[in-house]
């Protein structure tokens, strides 16, 4: 089954945004080097990022799961995403 992977791709880059802002901030404020402060700060934003994100995919693949569709394809739109689901019978439902 084809498992959606929306939020930890998104939330990944903010992580490591956030990460690079408090490191550079507080290590660099600290201690008084900024490149190692980033350094820390976009590997913490990464595992945090990505870590957050996988939560909440794993959340919205189980409630498809539970309802008993099958994600056939993931699409981005002007207005969001559109997932196409198959249902267990066979027909096809396009979600918003």
């Amino acid at each position: 089954m084809k498992k959606t992977s929306k939020y930890a791709v998104r939330s990944m880059p903010v992580g490591m945004l956030l990460g690079i802002a408090f490191g550079t901030v507080f290590y660099g404020a600290m201690f008084g080097e900024v490149a190692i402060g980033m350094g820390i700060g976009i590997s913490l934003g990464l595992c945090f990022g990505s870590g957050i994100g996988a939560s909440k995919d794993a959340k919205i693949n189980k409630q498809l799961e539970e309802f008993g569709y099958k994600v056939k394809s993931l699409t981005e739109t002007e207005n969001g995403f559109t997932v196409t689901a198959r249902i267990k019978t066979g027909e096809s439902a396009g979600r918003r």
